[in-house]
């Protein structure tokens, strides 16, 4: 698995291929996709927040189509397991609403099974 820090969007996730055992990438993610964090990925896992797609009330247009969630840079919190049979991995993102005097705290958390 493959996570960028812009946006906590999972761009890369492989598991084998049911005839051969390779590994096969099952994500899509665009070709035009910048993945330099420049602007969010069009394609692969993204946290969307507040909103879904462009929000019709006048108080909300300045808001980018799906949120601001998928356009913050994240930081990497902790490894909250790693063994045997899976890996799991927590990244964090202190929001300032740009509608309103809120903040918010949102955790992304990833278990990923180890193949076997």
């Amino acid at each position: 698995m493959e996570i960028l820090y812009y946006g906590a969007t999972v761009i890369s996730w492989k598991s084998p291929d049911v005839a051969s055992g390779d590994p096969l990438e099952r994500l899509f993610v665009s070709s035009k996709a910048s993945l330099d964090g420049s602007k969010p990925v069009r394609g692969g896992i993204p946290i969307v927040f507040p909103v879904f797609g462009a929000l019709e009330l006048p108080q909300f247009s300045h808001l980018k189509q799906h949120g601001y969630a998928r356009s913050s840079t994240w930081s990497f919190t902790t490894v909250l397991v790693d063994d045997d049979s899976s890996v799991s991995v927590k990244l964090c993102e202190y929001i300032c609403s740009p509608v309103s005097a809120l903040r918010f705290l949102i955790l992304r958390q990833l278990l990923v099974p180890h193949q076997r």
